[in-house]
């Protein structure tokens, strides 16, 4: 585990893009046993660290499974990570009582455990890498040790590349066409306010919020409030 990782590390490091980046730290995420992962760095709240992640390879429409079943509020990895100081390994069976629903919706994606990893320890900030695994138990004390660094890399060159975007050309021209108040609802939108809340903020009627917050979907391309919130963050 560690070798497949030392032989990753010149890729990750040499990656002179976001898109680069992502692409090496699919493969090697890959190599070291994981189907998937999703990394975000220094977010407010809890809904935009797992509905606008800093890079994934989870789809649009898991993204949106995760925000219409509302489980950012009763994700135990969430909890967990705000507290934990090191890489820990977990196993959806190790779930029962409060966490059982939410170890029920991880079963049906087909995760059986992963790795998660707590990075950038700021109080007022969620930052932390998760990799997702079908076997938890081929996770060892290695598999963990590797991850910690990986997770580690890859904040540290997201942070050197931050002022690169993930986005393609298309969705980078629909955030260009948005107005500045748009962009204000699309920020706010991805803090997780809803609707009513963002019209009280910019003390605006909700219907001016809704009419706005569908230009804005519009002209990004998409169904949801959510995947408008991923490219927003992505940005």
């Amino acid at each position: 585990m560690l070798k497949a990782l030392a032989e990753a590390l010149p890729r990750l490091m040499s990656a002179t893009s976001k898109p680069e980046l992502q692409d090496a730290l699919t493969k090697e995420t890959r190599d070291l046993g994981f189907v998937s992962y999703n990394i975000s760095i220094d977010k407010t709240h809890r809904r935009e660290f797992m509905e606008a992640p800093t890079m994934t390879t989870w789809t649009a429409e898991q993204l949106e499974e995760y925000a219409r079943g509302e489980w950012a509020h009763r994700d135990p990895l969430i909890a967990i990570s705000v507290e934990a100081k090191s890489a820990f390994a977990w196993h959806t069976l190790d779930w029962g009582g409060y966490h059982q629903e939410y170890a029920e919706y991880v079963a049906s994606q087909g995760i059986a455990g992963g790795i998660t990893v707590p990075l950038r320890y700021d109080p007022d900030r969620l930052s932390a890498m998760t990799l997702l695994a079908l076997d938890p138990e081929k996770l060892t004390p290695d598999s963990v040790s590797a991850t910690a660094i990986l997770g580690h890399i890859a904040m540290a060159r997201l942070s050197g590349l931050k002022e690169q975007s993930l986005l393609p050309s298309n969705q980078l021209l629909g955030l260009k066409q948005l107005s500045s108040l748009q962009l204000e609802i699309l920020d706010w939108v991805s803090q997780g306010k809803t609707n009513l809340e963002i019209a009280v903020i910019l003390s605006k009627n909700r219907r001016t919020v809704d009419y706005h917050l569908r230009e804005i979907m519009s002209k990004l391309n998409v169904r949801s409030r959510t995947q408008a919130a991923a490219i927003y963050a992505g940005r």
